[in-house]
């Protein structure tokens, strides 16, 4: 993602930001998203379901668009909203481009889960650590 030219047109923060939002409403944590993850540029881009409503200019008509939106992508956009502007001082409306940017990035499933062997090696070199220590 970082090597991808389009990618310029963003900040860094953005880019972190976008991933978070997808992953965290992904199948694995919030579930707001209930599908596997490399189907999300299929339905947010493919399907015209982003989850990120348009800003609407001030001198625009008023449309409820909210009502256009999946119920769970809304119920997740009001509880993560806040603590992007709190946190990172970020609208989602303004994070939009960077997520449908993002999203492509999705199209391989992401899988989580544990490699036992990593995990027992990182256990031998914490142990290793511990004897060298104790022998300095």
């Amino acid at each position: 993602m970082l090597i991808d030219y389009d990618q310029k047109q963003f900040e860094s923060k953005m880019v972190i930001l976008s991933t978070l939002y997808l992953l965290i409403g992904g199948k694995d944590l919030m579930a707001a998203f209930n599908m596997d993850y490399n189907l999300m540029y299929e339905n947010f881009i493919g399907k015209d379901a982003f989850p990120i409503e348009e800003e609407i200019p001030a001198d625009g008509p008023f449309l409820d668009r909210s009502a256009q939106l999946n119920e769970s992508y809304t119920i997740y956009n009001q509880i993560i909203e806040p603590f992007f502007q709190q946190e990172f001082n970020m609208s989602l409306t303004k994070l939009r481009p960077c997520v449908k940017f993002v999203t492509k990035y999705f199209i391989m499933d992401l899988e989580v889960e544990e490699n036992t062997k990593i995990l027992e090696h990182c256990g031998q070199a914490t142990t290793s650590a511990r004897h060298i220590q104790e022998f300095n």
